[in-house]
């Protein structure tokens, strides 16, 4: 869960990043003095095999 005033002071996702959208998000919470919290337990399960970037139209 964010945070929506977090999302907000940091312009929400950027739309040129199409990997890893949640660490590069992360960072810039971290910059705007936000907390990140990590729980211990998954909260989702991904059945797709990592796809090339220059592949992810194919989705």
């Amino acid at each position: 869960m964010i945070r929506a005033a977090a999302l907000q002071a940091v312009g929400f996702y950027r739309e040129d990043v199409i990997t890893a959208e949640e660490d590069e998000l992360c960072v810039r919470l971290r910059q705007a003095n936000w907390r990140i919290w990590r729980l211990g337990d998954e909260m989702a399960l991904h059945q797709h095999k990592a796809i090339p970037a220059s592949r992810t139209h194919d989705r």
